[in-house]
């Protein structure tokens, strides 16, 4: 997976969000948007790792990878959701 240029979408980002209203200006916003998509990606890359060679690991760093990804990008993406002014989706559980 190529490293993300953070030069060219963070501009990007804030020409998207210049309609949006908040506490903070869109570049700002750009800028955090950016950071919560982005401070995951090594979580996402072993997590396609284990998924797609589930056996190249032991049942310990299985598990290890799949919570880590779940509890680390989840909170990160709920936090790039409201920066763009929408409410992450929440389902029920039984």
């Amino acid at each position: 997976m190529p490293d993300i240029d953070h030069d060219t979408l963070i501009p990007r980002l804030a020409d998207a969000f210049k309609g949006l209203t908040g506490h903070s200006s869109a570049h700002q916003r750009a800028t955090d948007f950016c950071f919560h998509m982005t401070d995951w990606k090594q979580d996402l890359i072993e997590l396609a790792e284990v998924m797609n060679h589930p056996e190249s690991v032991n049942d310990e760093r299985f598990e290890e990878v799949i919570l880590g990804f779940l509890i680390h990008a989840s909170g990160h993406i709920n936090a790039a959701t409201k920066l763009i002014g929408h409410e992450p989706v929440e389902f029920e559980m039984p």
